[in-house]
């Protein structure tokens, strides 16, 4: 096996692949397998619930395959200059080794092959459609924030993916808090069965797909399958039935304010200074918001206006569910929606959008 390549064409792709295998060295998961063939580079890479692929056009002299610690040759690309890189794999004492060597200056290293190489399960009995980039980028970063940790609840660990007429939904909650986001970009896909996804996974998509185009995604009952640009990402699907979660979303909120969201996102940043109890104070009064906590060693407050007519108001709320519901909120002015102190609440922009959020208050004592 033998390939040359441009330095900045494969260090990208094996940066990637370092998101889907372990650092222990040791380990087969921590491996990528790399595929010279038809004047392309395969590389492949794995843990046990994520799979990755990509190919790059390089120079190949002699087709074959390699396996390889994917951290140390990420170490040995980042460490050497601009320009051309030559691989070839070469047999010591029956032992096969990666001599990665720089074609105009005199830097060489040897690393040790694997002899297994990574191997990624084919999704079958599943056909793909096309979702626009920009728009499920956008939904996973109004949902899979919301996702609970507690592993005993696994079905909540991950994204539910559900199908309503011609809407893809996208809910996560973790018993407190709940985000959704719903837009009409299904088309003339006519079978698609609820699923839950691994937001690590999500977050991956979201951070390397480009805005502009499609995203390619094809679903069974045990893998999830994502094709853009040159790769192909697929996870394991998290076994489980996600609770209804539309009985959690309030049919009736009478009352609402509305506050310029640059004032209210600012307003609860340096509030929360001041709240290591863990409990945020809403003041609702006609045409005034006052925000405030208490702390061990003292209180805040910040007073805003709002457009607000009713019945003044207390709510508490967990400082941490509005501050993460903020950071993925993009919008001039935003609706404080409830109907009692203890009810859910919604969060959304104003005027609403595809995606809003339902956080439980809390106690006041």
């Amino acid at each position: 096996m033998k390939f040359s390549f441009s330095k900045n064409a494969l260090i990208n792709e094996i940066s990637i692949a370092q998101e889907f295998t372990g650092r222990n060295a040791a380990s087969a998961l921590s491996s990528v397998s790399l595929i010279a063939e038809n004047g392309e580079l395969l590389i492949k890479a794995a843990d046990r619930k994520m799979n990755f692929q990509a190919r790059i056009p390089v120079d190949v002299q002699e087709e074959g395959t390699a396996t390889v610690f994917c951290s140390r040759l990420m170490t040995i690309l980042a460490s050497l200059p601009d320009g051309d890189i030559e691989f070839e794999i070469q047999n010591s004492d029956n032992l096969n080794e990666a001599v990665i060597k720089h074609t105009t200056k005199k830097i060489r290293y040897k690393i040790r092959c694997r002899d297994e190489a990574v191997e990624i399960p084919e999704i079958e009995d599943a056909a793909f459609f096309d979702v626009p980039a920009k728009d499920f980028k956008e939904m996973i970063l109004h949902t899979a924030y919301a996702v609970s940790t507690d592993e005993k609840r696994y079905f909540l660990n991950g994204v539910f993916f559900e199908k309503d007429d011609e809407n893809l939904v996208l809910v996560a909650t973790d018993s407190r808090r709940l985000a959704l986001d719903e837009r009409p970009i299904f088309g003339e896909v006519s079978d698609f069965s609820s699923i839950i996804v691994q937001p690590k996974i999500l977050n991956i998509v979201a951070k390397h797909a480009n805005d502009e185009g499609a995203i390619s995604i094809a679903a069974n009952d045990r893998i999830i399958t994502f094709k853009f640009s040159n790769y192909v990402l697929s996870a394991n699907l998290t076994d489980g039935t996600f609770p209804n979660y539309r009985r959690v979303i309030p049919e009736n909120q009478p009352h609402k304010f509305i506050a310029d969201f640059g004032e209210f996102s600012d307003a609860v940043k340096r509030i929360n200074v001041m709240g290591d109890a863990g409990k945020m104070f809403f003041d609702i009064t006609p045409g005034v918001l006052s925000v405030h906590a208490n702390g061990e060693q003292g209180e805040a407050r910040e007073e805003i206006p709002c457009e607000y007519a009713d019945e003044s108001i207390t709510i508490a709320i967990n400082p941490k569910y509005i501050e993460d519901a903020l950071k993925v909120m993009d919008c001039g002015k935003i609706a404080f929606e409830f109907s009692e102190a203890l009810r859910g609440i919604t969060l959304r922009p104003e005027p609403a959008e595809s995606y809003f959020n339902i956080l439980m208050p809390m106690q006041q004592g």
